[in-house]
């Protein structure tokens, strides 16, 4: 605890290439049942806004091999499309194991691998092509009850 907020620090040892991983992140307790805090004004604009449809750095919306894949998903509904785009996804890339840079969503589907990054990017050029606002977001996400996971 430093000036009133809590903090946590981790540090993980090899086996990642003999380099030390340190993370350290505000924690925010909050007993369960509790649910998701309310968003501040300004923190979501309900994806009204225009950046989640366009092409950004490994987000890549005018390569054929992605546009053709988009152009297959089923539904017409965002939720159906993103059902779909999330099963392609995760049947056609399978997982490489980290890699700090980042290659897209073109080099991935190209590639048929990925990691998260990866994974994230191809679900979200799917998602845009098919005029659906997609935004990649990362984080850490506990529960009281199960193992920590990432995005």
């Amino acid at each position: 605890v430093e000036n009133g907020t809590r903090y946590a620090r981790f540090e993980l040892e090899p086996p990642f290439d003999g380099r030390k991983i340190t993370i350290s992140s505000v924690l925010e307790l909050r007993a369960p049942g509790l649910g998701v805090p309310k968003l501040k004004k300004g923190e979501d604009d309900g994806g009204a806004d225009p950046r989640w449809l366009e092409a950004e750095k490994g987000i890549e919306l005018e390569d054929p091999a992605i546009r053709e894949m988009a152009q297959g998903l089923k539904g017409k509904k965002p939720q159906d499309v993103a059902r779909s785009a999330a099963e392609q996804t995760s049947t056609t890339l399978r997982p490489s194991g980290y890699d700090p840079v980042d290659k897209g969503a073109a080099a991935a589907l190209e590639a048929k691998a990925g990691d998260c990054s990866e994974f994230s990017d191809l679900m979200v050029a799917l998602m845009r092509v098919r005029e659906v606002p997609a935004r990649r977001v990362g984080g850490l996400l506990t529960d009281w009850m199960d193992t920590p996971k990432h995005g």
